[in-house]
């Protein structure tokens, strides 16, 4: 029997939590017998090539002007006529969704911002199911559609991330390491690092951050360090390479991340595959459908700078309680977080729609 098509469209695949999912989403369906190909609309940088090599055919039209654009996208996908069309939030695709051959049609949902949803809404009578990564996009997308459909026809699917490749290190009571990934802005609640890591260092002077990401607060962080004394203990990485990302994350005890604007948190999800405890900001429908306070991780109540220190602190001094959170995150990442768990989610709703 023929193995299923199905077409991941993407304006780009980008470095960020958007291309880290298209490259997981690739593999989880291959491993699930699914012919994988690809349509890039806008940017063949970053991980395109990543992309490329996963798929069985990928397809550029970026270097086409907007007409051309059109009419290249219609003729691919007359030709290779999908059995399933995947959409990550690409407004080229929605506004030909009326002209393209019978597909199974799936959009996902990647962010709680209206724009998101205006597009995922274009055409919407040709989408036959949404996909939010968490309960609380889904619910802001019902909210915001209108559709009386909307409600079961949006599925949540938490996004999958590959295991882990490497061995943590033995806990050292005299360390305790740190880390922050993602943008330095913000929005991310980088301008809290300074604050947090105070209060931390009076008590547990040995603890160790190290920064990866970059972004317009970089160099005025590196300033607020170095005038409260604090540069001995900070580290900024920059952009680092992927697999450089979970090998930091599997040498951190702490994933510290005092964000205020998270769509999924996929940072949070490769945290806890490699054992680092997530002590991160509390937002409802998001965050929480990813942590479990107490359990495998805490989390805070926005810009809260003394609870964030706070958890950090007591994890430190209980090397019991650091050890068994590490183990919970890592046996609830493996379970419900992996490749292989969001690929039978994509297969069972696949199925669901073909029968």
């Amino acid at each position: 029997m023929k193995a299923l098509s199905v077409l991941i469209v993407n304006s780009h695949i980008p470095w960020g939590g958007l291309g880290q999912f298209t490259l997981s989403l690739a593999q989880g369906l291959k491993s699930e017998g699914y012919e994988v190909h690809g349509l890039v609309t806008h940017s063949d940088e970053d991980n395109f090539n990543a992309f490329k090599h996963l798929t069985s055919t990928t397809t550029y039209v970026g270097n086409l002007g907007k007409l051309a654009k059109y009419i290249a996208v219609l003729k691919l996908l007359w030709k290779l006529k999908p059995d399933v069309t995947l959409i990550n939030y690409n407004a080229v695709i929605h506004f030909l969704l009326p002209f393209i051959p019978k597909s199974r049609v799936i959009d996902i949902i990647h962010n709680d911002v209206e724009d998101f949803y205006r597009i995922s809404k274009i055409n919407h009578h040709y989408v036959n199911a949404w996909v939010a990564p968490t309960p609380g996009i889904k619910e802001g997308y019902i909210k915001y559609a209108g559709l009386p459909r909307a409600k079961n026809d949006t599925v949540v699917i938490s996004h999958g991330i590959s295991q882990s490749k490497t061995v943590r290190p033995a806990y050292n009571e005299t360390e305790l390491n740190l880390a922050f990934v993602g943008a330095v802005y913000e929005h991310k609640g980088a301008d809290m690092l300074p604050q947090i890591m105070e209060k931390i260092l009076a008590v547990v002077p040995y603890a160790k951050l190290r920064i990866i990401g970059s972004g317009k607060l970089e160099s005025a962080l590196k300033s607020e360090f170095e005038s409260k004394g604090m540069s001995k203990s900070i580290e900024f990485m920059g952009v680092i390479p992927h697999e450089g990302v979970r090998e930091t994350l599997a040498q951190s005890d702490i994933l510290l991340f005092p964000t205020r604007v998270e769509a999924f948190g996929l940072v949070i999800a490769e945290a806890m595959m490699e054992g680092a405890v997530p002590v991160v900001t509390l937002l409802p429908g998001i965050t929480d459908a990813t942590v479990e306070n107490g359990e495998t991780g805490y989390l805070i109540s926005k810009d809260d700078v003394e609870t964030f220190a706070k958890k950090v602190i007591d994890l430190a001094r209980d090397r019991n309680l650091l050890v068994s959170m590490s183990n919970r995150c890592k046996i609830a990442a493996q379970e419900h977080l992996s490749l292989s768990t969001m690929g039978r989610n994509y297969r069972d709703l696949i199925e669901k729609m073909s029968n």
